[in-house]
């Protein structure tokens, strides 16, 4: 979801990108990038704090969770401050 939330973005500031895919694909792109992924982030970091109370902490995972950290904070400022 995070990646669709890139995709949005270089979709807004790119725009002959839009012109690469039709119209019900970019439709379905914007709103699962710029709605779905903020709010399944916002879950996933809420899980990720519940783990850490109860002391289990997946070890595989570490990437991705710092990866979806930094974009969470992203996607607020982009949010409400632009």
């Amino acid at each position: 979801m995070n990646l669709l939330f890139i995709l949005c973005l270089v979709l807004r500031v790119v725009p002959s990108a839009n012109e690469l895919f039709p119209q019900l694909i970019v439709g379905t792109l914007v709103i699962t990038g710029m709605f779905l992924s903020v709010i399944l982030n916002t879950i996933l970091s809420i899980w990720w704090v519940i783990l850490l109370q109860i002391r289990q902490k997946p070890d595989r995972l570490k990437g991705v969770i710092i990866f979806n950290r930094i974009l969470l904070v992203f996607q607020l400022l982009f949010y409400f401050l632009l």
